[in-house]
């Protein structure tokens, strides 16, 4: 059985349930009765705990549902009506989870909870698609496509500038084949180079110092590496101000093997305890 369904859980459950974001903290007292308090986890992890369903068409649709999870073997979409939408507050995050696309090709959608002096950045992993739309000052933005299983946006090359010949070192030496208009410490990235070298510039963002008209320097040991060259190319960054907004579930499995049904009267059902919670590792 696969690890993930990319299915939501039925309709049916949307009230009758409790639950919302949990941490993990260790708190240790001091002989003085002071506290040390260390967060574990840097992001909540969502534990719901689903008590009630409409009818028995409801309750027919959950059952199929966990008998199709094999209880926690399989992880499934899970809609929170507590939380679902980015509610202004969806960013984008670079591919290790610092506020604001790098200039790379790749960005993780993501959402700030905020108040006055702290924040957490939450990486939003499953966007429901037909909602989700990418803004730069505010402005609706084209340009790139979006993984809906894990909440990644691809940008399209903002722009492209051919490249007529590399030195290879210590630092990489790059000539444009005409004037590139660039700064010293402007993020650029690469693509269509070959073989170790693509390992090496590809898709990745790198700030560059100018050393002329049409040549510049990035930080990448390409001594000895092989593979022709390609193009420059630029992305995003996060001065330009990029959001999104949409709406989103969250990954989530059963955690419990066994489904609780109390019949309390005709077409009236309800659940003792069926414990649902977040998978922080989805795949």
């Amino acid at each position: 059985m696969m690890a993930f369904a990319e299915e939501r859980i039925p309709g049916c459950v949307r009230y009758g349930y409790s639950g919302g974001a949990m941490f993990s903290t260790r708190i240790e007292t001091v002989n003085s009765g002071a506290e040390v308090r260390n967060g574990i986890w840097i992001n909540g992890r969502g534990e719901w705990n689903i008590e009630y369903v409409e009818g028995r068409e409801g309750m027919i649709a959950l059952r199929d549902f966990f008998r199709a999870r094999g209880g926690m073997a399989q992880g499934f979409r899970f809609k929170d009506w507590a939380d679902y939408q980015d509610e202004g507050a969806g960013v984008l995050l670079s591919p290790v989870l610092a506020l604001g696309p790098d200039g790379g090709k790749f960005a993780q959608l993501g959402k700030r909870y905020a108040s006055v002096t702290a924040a957490e950045l939450y990486a939003v992993r499953k966007p429901v698609a037909g909602t989700l739309q990418l803004k730069k000052s505010g402005v609706v933005q084209g340009g790139w496509t979006a993984d809906y299983t894990a909440g990644v946006i691809t940008f399209s090359p903002l722009t492209t500038l051919a490249i007529a010949s590399v030195t290879k070192g210590a630092v990489t030496t790059i000539q444009t084949s005409t004037a590139h208009g660039y700064s010293t410490g402007k993020t650029v990235s690469f693509s269509g180079f070959t073989s170790q070298m693509a390992a090496l510039l590809n898709d990745k963002p790198w700030l560059i110092t100018v050393t002329g008209a049409n040549t510049f320097t990035v930080p990448a040991n390409s001594t000895g590496l092989t593979g022709t060259f390609g193009s420059v190319v630029t992305y995003p960054v996060v001065s330009e101000n990029w959001t999104w907004t949409g709406e989103f579930d969250k990954p989530a499995r059963f955690n419990t093997d066994k489904l609780e049904v109390v019949v309390e009267g005709p077409d009236v059902f309800t659940l003792p305890s069926l414990p649902v919670i977040e998978i922080k590792d989805f795949k």
